[in-house]
C-alpha cells in the first residue's frame, strides 16, 4: 500500500468506523466485492466466464483451429459452459463429466454428438456416492455430493441417489490422454476433492488451465484458498472480471465466501502468457 493509501485507512479508521457510518460502510463493501469479482453471478459476461474462454481458447483454437489436449467439464450439467467453448472452438475435445441422471438427458439429447458424456461424478476416489438435489426434481444446478449444503444452506427437502464416482488421474490413464488444456470443475462444494484425485496429472504437469467457483459450499466442506494452492503448487491463480482477472493470493482476507469464478494457470503453460500481461 503507498502512503497516501495507508494514510486514507488511517482516517477511514479513525473517522469513519462509527456505528453511524454501519449503512454507508456496508454499501460501500458491497460495491467493492463486486468491484472485485465477487457476487456477479447473473450471467457469463458480468462473471468474467466468457472473456476468460474466448481468451483461454484463442491461445489453443486461434491459430489453426485445433490443439493438442482436451478439455474436461466436470460437473456438465445440462451443458451449457461446454456449449459455450463450442461456440468458439468447435473442434475442442470435450468430456462432459455429470451424475444426474435427469441432467444426463438433458446433456445427451443436446450435445451428445458433440461432446463425450460421462455419467460420473468426480472425487479424490473411485466407486460410488450419495448424491443430493431437490426433492421431486428431475436434477438441477445445484446437485450436491454435500447432504449439508441442503441441510444447513439451501435448507429445502431433498432426495439423494447412487452414483458413480471417478477420479481425473483414473481417467486420464484409462483413456490414454496426454494434456487438459482447461480443466472446469464446479461441483457444489466437491472442488477440492476433485483435485485430490487429479494429484497425478497435475503434479506431471499435464493440467494447464483449471477454472473453479469459490462460495459459500467451502463454509459447509471448511475449505479454504490455502487448501487449493496446496493442491495446485507452480499455478498462479486469479479472480475473473468481466472485462479480463486480477490476481489472488491465499491469504485469509481473501476468503470470501461468496460466487466468484476462480482460475489457476500453471506457470510456463501456452495460456499464463496471457493471464501474466493481463
Amino acid at each position: 500500500m503507498s502512503l497516501i493509501g495507508a494514510q486514507i485507512t488511517d482516517l477511514w479508521a479513525r473517522f469513519l468506523a462509527r456505528t453511524r457510518f454501519e449503512r454507508v460502510n456496508r454499501f460501500l463493501f458491497n460495491l467493492s466485492l463486486r468491484g472485485l469479482g465477487i457476487l456477479n453471478y447473473r450471467n457469463a459476461k458480468e462473471s468474467g466466464e466468457a472473456h476468460f474462454l474466448e481468451k483461454v481458447l484463442a491461445c489453443y483454437y486461434g491459430s489453426d483451429g485445433g490443439a493438442k489436449g482436451v478439455i474436461l467439464d466436470v460437473g456438465a450439467n445440462v451443458g451449457d459452459y461446454s456449449r459455450a467453448i463450442l461456440s468458439i472452438a468447435p473442434t475442442a475435445q470435450i468430456y462432459c463429466f455429470e451424475p444426474h441422471p435427469g441432467n444426463l438427458r438433458h446433456l445427451e439429447a443436446t450435445l451428445g454428438g458433440r461432446v463425450t458424456v460421462v455419467p460420473a461424478a468426480v472425487g479424490s476416489r473411485p466407486g460410488t456416492a450419495e448424491l443430493y438435489d431437490y426433492a421431486g426434481g428431475a436434477g438441477s444446478s445445484h446437485a450436491s455430493l454435500h447432504k449439508d449444503v441442503f441441510e444447513k444452506l439451501r435448507q429445502q427437502p431433498y432426495q439423494s441417489l447412487c452414483v458413480k464416482m471417478t477420479t481425473i488421474d483414473d481417467f486420464i490413464d484409462e483413456h490414454n490422454i496426454g494434456a487438459i488444456l482447461l480443466l472446469k470443475v464446479d461441483v457444489e462444494g466437491h472442488e477440492l476433492e476433485v483435485f485430490r484425485g487429479a494429484s497425478k496429472v497435475i503434479r506431471e504437469h499435464k493440467v494447464d488451465t483449471v477454472h473453479f467457483e469459490f462460495n459459500e459450499m467451502n463454509v459447509i466442506t471448511r475449505v479454504f484458498l490455502a487448501d487449493f494452492f496446496a493442491l495446485l503448487p507452480g499455478f498462479a491463480f486469479y479472480r475473473l472480471l468481466p472485462d479480463g482477472w486480477i490476481p489472488i493470493t491465499d491469504r485469509p482476507t481473501e476468503n470470501v465466501f461468496a460466487f466468484q469464478n476462480l482460475v489457476a494457470v500453471r506457470i510456463g503453460a501456452p495460456a499464463f502468457r496471457i493471464f501474466a500481461g493481463r
